[in-house]
C-alpha cells in the first residue's frame, strides 16, 4: 500500500490505518470507513488508501483544493475519535 501516508496533516495517519507491526488489517479499515457517509468514504479512499493529492481530487471533482483538504481532514478526525 505505498502512497498511504503521501500527505501530511495534524491527524496521524499512521495511527489511524496500521496496527503496531505495521500491518493492515482490510476488515479493520472497512469498519472504520464504513463509519464515515459516503463523501467522506471516498475521499478517504482516494486521498489516503490510494494516494491522489488533494490537488487531483479537486481538478477530478471540480472543486476547491482547500475544500477538499478540510473534508479529508474531518472524515480523518471522525475516524481517529472512533479510534481513540
Amino acid at each position: 500500500m505505498a502512497g498511504v501516508l503521501r500527505f501530511t496533516m495534524d491527524v496521524d495517519c499512521g495511527a489511524l490505518f496500521y496496527h503496531k507491526n505495521q500491518t493492515t488489517k482490510k476488515s479493520e479499515v472497512e469498519r472504520l470507513l464504513s463509519c464515515l457517509d459516503a463523501r467522506q468514504r471516498e475521499l478517504v479512499q482516494k486521498c489516503v488508501i490510494e494516494g491522489w493529492t488533494y490537488a487531483e481530487i479537486a481538478a477530478y471533482e471540480g472543486k476547491d483544493e482547500s475544500a477538499v483538504r478540510h473534508a479529508v481532514k474531518r472524515a480523518l478526525k471522525k475516524i481517529k475519535k472512533i479510534l481513540f
